[in-house]
């Protein structure tokens, strides 16, 4: 009897330990950037399928760099860094779910899909950009004026870019 407390006590000893350890931010911040880096792999072999590159866009590359910066700028705050590792593994899933979205949108000549299914894409698309341009915001607001002006110069270039290849209706639809 007295051996079947003491391996229940254990038992339970190191389920605490297990929960202890799982609910730290350290934790959290590994699996969150493990799976931002699963995501990113995804990513690339997407647009490498899709466009027959595997390169990030900009806009990644620079919210790469920025949650790099984040986490040296809060390398003394695990539960902050936790945070931002969650934001950049949300921000690469609705990245790449925007892309994929509208790739599919732009390869549906209206024999693939309903109109009703499309338009739910388009829609789902919008969130997923939204949500992203939310973490850019709040990434460069969090690292200041510096970093606000990167992201709002690229904005503005891919916008330039937008504009010359599909014209001003395409360009400022495409959000």
């Amino acid at each position: 009897m007295d051996l079947l407390i003491y391996v229940a006590l254990v038992a339970l000893a190191g389920f605490v330990f297990f929960l202890y350890r799982a609910s730290r931010p350290e934790s959290k911040t590994s699996h969150f950037e493990d799976k931002a880096e699963d995501f990113l792999s995804g990513y690339r072999s997407q647009r490498g399928v899709m466009f027959g590159d595997d390169h990030l866009p900009q806009e990644v590359t620079l919210m790469q760099d920025f949650y790099c910066r984040l986490k040296e700028r809060f390398r003394h705050k695990p539960q902050e860094i936790a945070k931002y590792a969650e934001d950049w593994m949300r921000y690469v899933v609705n990245k790449s779910s925007a892309d994929l979205k509208a790739y599919l949108e732009l390869d549906d000549d209206g024999s693939l899909s309903t109109e009703e299914e499309r338009q739910i894409r388009v829609e789902e698309m919008k969130e997923c950009r939204a949500i992203a341009e939310e973490i850019e915001n709040r990434f460069a607001r969090t690292l200041g004026t510096v970093a606000q002006k990167k992201l709002s110069d690229l904005r503005e270039r891919q916008e330039k870019e937008a504009q010359e290849l599909w014209g001003d209706e395409e360009a400022t639809d495409s959000g």
